[in-house]
C-alpha cells in the first residue's frame, strides 16, 4: 500500500465516519473495533511526524502528554499479531514501528530532558527530508 493511500484510511476522519455509522445503527458494533484501531494508527502517524511548533500536532517538550501517548501507543503495539491458520505472527512492520517509537522516546530524553534542545520535531527525523533532497538532485 502506498503512503499516501494509507494515509487516507488511517485518517480521523475514516475514524469518525465509521464510529458515526456504528452509533446511528448503519454498520455492526465488531466496526468499533476497527474504527478505533484506525484512529490509534492515525495519532500514532501524528506523533511521528510533528513539523511546526504551536500546531495541532505538539512537539516532545520536558513535560508532554504526547509521551505518555507514544508509551500508549507502543503497549498496544506490542500487543498486535496476524493470525492465519490459527498461527499467531507478528509482521517485521509491526516490531519497527515498536522500535521508531522507542527511538522517539530515547532521542527526547538525549536532547531534551538532558539535552541543549527545549522541544523536539518528530518529522524532523523522518526519511522525507532526504527523500526531498534526492528529488531536487535529479531533477
Amino acid at each position: 500500500m502506498k503512503v499516501n493511500l494509507a494515509s487516507q484510511v488511517c485518517s480521523h476522519s475514516m475514524y469518525a465516519g465509521i464510529d458515526t455509522l456504528v452509533a446511528l445503527g448503519k454498520m455492526r458494533q465488531e466496526a468499533k473495533m476497527t474504527a478505533d484501531f484506525l484512529k490509534m494508527v492515525n495519532d500514532t502517524f501524528d506523533l511521528l511526524n510533528g513539523r511546526a511548533y504551536g500546531g495541532s500536532i505538539h512537539p516532545l517538550t520536558k513535560s508532554t502528554r504526547e509521551v505518555d501517548r507514544l508509551n500508549s501507543l507502543k503497549e498496544q503495539a506490542e500487543q498486535w499479531h496476524t493470525k492465519k491458520k490459527a498461527v499467531k505472527s507478528r509482521p517485521p512492520c509491526f516490531e519497527g514501528l515498536v522500535q521508531a517509537i522507542n527511538a522517539v522516546i530515547s532521542l527526547r530524553v538525549e536532547l531534551v530532558d538532558n539535552g541543549p534542545l527545549k522541544f523536539m520535531l518528530t518529522g524532523r527525523f523522518n526519511q522525507d527530508c532526504l527523500e526531498k533532497l534526492f528529488s531536487q538532485v535529479r531533477a
